[in-house]
């Protein structure tokens, strides 16, 4: 088994050729737009090795294979069922990541070849397979951002085909076997390369994930003497970065259901996406979109037993006198201040701690601990009235 230095070194070598593709793009479309289409084919091969080996699992003792299978009126709507009660989704044979690769690399004829349009009607078909099933909040929009039929792709389908089509060859040169720990190269990967074209955008990598030093501390406090969480949340999770280093820090790995909130549309498919690659199974996350101080997408009844955060510092809000009746703000008798929203996010988050042993670790700029006025009295509340705050 290849050491940590080995995998590191695979995930350097996928982000180099993915950027050295976002390279050639420069003047055509902005090398942080096209991260979208990156990061969407890899979370459709993984989509598409993850069906393989759970169909070649499921059918061993069949004797035949999923192509087989799915070609068969009988047992087509068998594998299907399996298919979705597990992964969520259905990717056709003629679908499979491999099998368009060949269309691309060892087509037999025209009509064989290639084309982009192949690629989206592949994508529709797995998404269009979720509706009306419950793991359809799972991968609902889920590749909104990877629009095929951008013109700044290519003027023509040709064009557009040529260049997607290099992207996934790409993608399918790089050796990363889903039947071992090899698997989190592509995890690892894929978190290079969120801050590699965040960093292109002029953007910090903060606005995706938490950088790995700080987001271990938080994990690491808030699951300490945990073996396992029956839930575990956070209320800003950018690509969920952060929910999935908590796992890591349990003695036993365990986690019941992860849960958690995004804003921006883009890093909310991402956090989805983020899960699914890491292993998470759809039943055992939700992930929501929407302003977590607006709009609390957890309800009244849901309990944390973790949380982990690390919001926008200092956000400005509106601070409206309609949130004096919320019950995650009315204790404290004052609203945090509308140039600083910090202290309104730390309240959010103790509202939902589980009361028998709930846990929150989150990371604030050093003026919460000083400020007067409203975020005064709100740390007097948090530490005398509620008695929450350990350090």
């Amino acid at each position: 088994m290849a050491d940590t230095n080995t995998y590191q070194a695979q995930a350097n070598e996928l982000s180099q050729k993915l950027w050295a593709i976002a390279n050639e793009l420069r003047g055509q479309m902005d090398a942080s737009e096209f991260k979208n289409y990156i990061l969407g084919v890899i979370f459709y091969r993984y989509l598409s090795e993850r069906t393989e080996m759970y169909m070649a699992e499921i059918l061993e003792n069949d004797g035949v294979t999923y192509e087989e299978a799915f070609a068969d009126d009988d047992y087509r709507p068998v594998v299907e069922d399996w298919s979705l009660s597990k992964l969520g989704y259905v990717i056709k044979p003629e679908n499979l990541f491999r099998n368009l690769i060949r269309k691309i690399t060892k087509f037999e004829n025209d009509a064989d070849k290639f084309s982009v349009e192949d690629f989206e009607k592949a994508i529709n078909d797995l998404v269009g397979s979720t509706m009306g099933h419950e793991s359809n909040k799972a991968f609902d929009g889920l590749f909104n951002d990877m629009r095929l039929q951008d013109v700044r792709l290519g003027e023509t389908v040709a064009d557009r085909t040529d260049m997607i089509g290099r992207v996934m060859v790409k993608v399918s040169d790089i050796d990363f076997d889903l039947q071992d720990s090899q698997f989190d190269v592509l995890g690892t990967a894929y978190m290079i390369l969120i801050g590699l074209f965040a960093s292109d955008a002029g953007k910090k990598g903060g606005e995706f994930f938490t950088p790995a030093g700080p987001s271990r501390l938080c994990a690491t406090l808030a699951s300490l003497g945990l073996d396992e969480a029956k839930t575990v949340g956070d209320c800003t999770c950018g690509s969920a970065s952060m929910l999935l280093e908590v796992q890591k820090h349990l003695t036993t790995h365990k986690v019941g259901h992860f849960y958690g909130q995004e804003q921006n549309a883009t890093t909310y498919n991402l956090s989805r996406m983020n899960m699914i690659m890491h292993g998470v199974d759809w039943q055992n996350f939700d992930i929501y979109k929407g302003d977590t101080l607006k709009d609390d997408k957890y309800g009244d009844d849901l309990k944390l037993t973790v949380q982990v955060c690390n919001p926008p510092y200092s956000l400005k809000w509106s601070a409206d006198k309609k949130f004096e009746d919320d019950p995650r703000y009315s204790g404290a008798g004052k609203l945090a201040p509308k140039s600083a929203a910090d202290l309104a996010f730390v309240e959010h988050m103790i509202y939902h701690m589980d009361d028998s042993d709930g846990r929150v670790a989150v990371l604030l700029p050093h003026g919460v601990l000083f400020r007067g006025g409203a975020e005064e009295a709100i740390r007097k509340y948090i530490i005398k009235d509620l008695n929450r705050l350990d350090a």
